[in-house]
């Protein structure tokens, strides 16, 4: 099947339909690359376990820095978490629980409570 045949819905112009880009900026995947699936979740939740103590030393230290200042905030997987200020697409810290389990531990994200889709992942193939 050539290109002509398949059905693609792009963004006309990008300037347009995006009137806040940075003047000048290109994208360098334009065409290279085409979205050809997409993973979306809604109201996704997060559990990661990690097992290197050097890493749940670190991932902590991270956390917990980002806690006491105020208005910090870090971003796991495409979900924010921390103060609300950061957006409607930001949990609270209240969302975010750490667990130390042997070396390591368990850091989990409860279910966001907005109505957003999060993208989860893409799969494009070369053009």
């Amino acid at each position: 099947m050539d290109r002509s045949e398949k059905q693609y819905r792009d963004v006309g112009d990008v300037r347009d339909v995006y009137p806040k880009l940075m003047a000048g900026a290109s994208d360098p995947f334009l065409n290279k690359w085409r979205t050809t699936k997409v993973l979306l979740g809604y109201r996704p939740s997060v559990s990661i376990t990690v097992s290197n103590k050097q890493t749940w030393t670190a991932l902590t230290n991270l956390v917990n820095l980002q806690k006491s200042s105020g208005g910090g905030g870090v971003n796991i997987l495409g979900i924010n978490v921390g103060s609300s200020s950061q957006g409607e697409s930001t949990v609270g810290w209240s969302s975010l629980s750490m667990a130390s389990q042997g070396s390591g531990g368990v850091l989990t994200i409860a279910p966001p409570s907005n109505d957003l889709t999060y993208l989860l992942g893409a799969l494009a193939t070369k053009v």
